[in-house]
């Protein structure tokens, strides 16, 4: 259990929240009712679906500020999933020649990411604006507000919002419209509607100019900007894409020659005795690799509270980083489970983002079936189907991988990690 899981399962026992929640289907806490058992903000800000306490997950709750020392907890869905099938293409922009305070190999956080967007133009082209200012920014209050949220255990519920703290990570004001943009720097399938509805509420009641959500994410060299609306400005749950778009302010991208050429100079070697990855999202693997590569060490515990995994998707992507030779775990002094970029996969995150796209792909292709699946794809100029996938796993000697269900549940992640290599095309 995480520290989150424990101390909201000591809240229940001694609060009986999922009795008044089976009641009532919502519950109000204080603060200090949380600060018994762990620090408040620990306990309820949860930027992912993921990221929820056991409890949470057991029984659909979900929890929301409504003042700057009291929450919300009950059957309520506060998360949206980010659209997945997006293939846009990526629109590269320049950071102007005379910064030199920012650079486009170096974007670790939020805010670097935030001002590289604004200032190499990407807002600008994305809004469709010209001369955006940064107004706002930074901590302040909700004021008052009231909405309706849905809930599946009956009737929506009604919240009043007096005085909540919220957090803009930038606000940019233009002629005609305010963006309000959240922006993070590590991949996730959901984001928490509260971080883009409270600031939009705020907003709407104090200004008259259109007000433009967007949610920008910054991983691997690349800018996603999703703008959303909310059809009814009283219900949260009303939160709908409009559009979205790719950027970089480098062209990272390599050549189909490129990949052939690394496919035809790597040269493969014996399975490793781990586990064959399953780990579907391979965008989410150079996620964490950069994420470790801020952090000395991380302990295994600590990955699901810290990132956006649950404690199965931790061990998945651990396993997938180890079995690419990225990462190790070993023994801190406390005896606990840390991880750690290995040598390979420091010295990838320290080089720029081409070199570091150049090591990833020589590291999977150094395994036979992902060398034979990218072959028949570039032979093919086609996708193999999974058939072929698993008819040359079965060749492959994989390691502790025997069942036909096994062999298909793994093919998915050869297939979608051998579609990462051919995105990194310019095609």
């Amino acid at each position: 259990m995480t520290k989150n899981d424990l101390a909201w399962e000591l809240l229940d026992k001694k609060y009986r929240i999922l009795e008044e929640i089976d009641r009532e289907s919502y519950v109000f806490l204080k603060a200090d009712q949380l600060n018994e058992f762990r620090e408040a903000r620990l306990m309820s800000k949860f930027d992912t679906k993921s990221q929820l306490p056991e409890i949470f997950r057991e029984n659909d709750l979900s929890i929301l500020p409504n003042s700057r020392g009291g929450y919300v907890v009950g059957k309520f869905n506060t998360f949206k999933e980010f659209n997945k099938k997006n293939k846009t293409r990526v629109l590269t922009f320049q950071i102007p020649q005379h910064i030199e305070t920012i650079d486009p190999n170096d974007i670790t956080s939020e805010s670097i990411a935030l001002n590289a967007a604004h200032i190499s133009g990407i807002l600008e082209d994305f809004l469709e604006d010209e001369q955006l200012e940064l107004t706002v920014n930074g901590r302040m209050s909700s004021k008052s507000f009231d909405f309706e949220i849905e809930s599946p255990a009956g009737p929506k519920i009604k919240i009043d919002v007096k005085k909540a703290q919220i957090e803009i990570d930038g606000g940019y004001e233009a002629l005609n419209c305010f963006a309000l943009v959240e922006a993070k720097n590590t991949i996730s399938d959901d984001f928490q509607i509260r971080q883009v509805y409270y600031p939009f509420r705020l907003f709407k009641e104090i200004i008259n100019k259109q007000i433009r959500n967007i949610f920008l994410t910054y991983s691997d060299g690349i800018f996603h900007l999703r703008e959303y609306i909310f059809q009814d400005d009283l219900n949260p749950n009303s939160i709908s894409l409009l559009r979205e778009k790719k950027y970089d302010i480098v062209n990272f991208s390599l050549d189909l020659i490129e990949i052939s050429n690394i496919l035809k100079k790597t040269i493969t070697g014996k399975e490793p005795k781990v586990p064959f990855p399953q780990a579907d999202n391979f965008a989410r693997i150079v996620d964490f690799c950069e994420f470790l590569s801020r952090e000395d060490s991380i302990k295994k515990n600590e990955i699901s509270e810290i990132y956006n995994f649950d404690n199965r998707q931790t061990s998945y992507y651990v396993s997938a980083c180890k079995y690419l030779g990225l990462v190790d775990e070993g023994r801190d002094e406390e005896n606990d489970i840390e991880v750690t970029l290995t040598d390979l996969g420091a010295k990838a995150f320290s080089e720029s983002i081409q070199v570091r796209k150049h090591i990833l792909i020589t590291q999977i292709l150094k395994h036979e079936v992902f060398r034979q699946v990218l072959g028949s794809y570039l032979g093919k100029s086609e996708r193999p189907d999974r058939k072929e996938v698993i008819k040359i796993m079965k060749k492959s000697n994989l390691h502790e991988v025997k069942s036909e269900s096994t062999f298909k549940r793994r093919s998915s992640t050869v297939l979608s990690w051998t579609d990462w290599i051919i995105e990194q095309s310019d095609i």
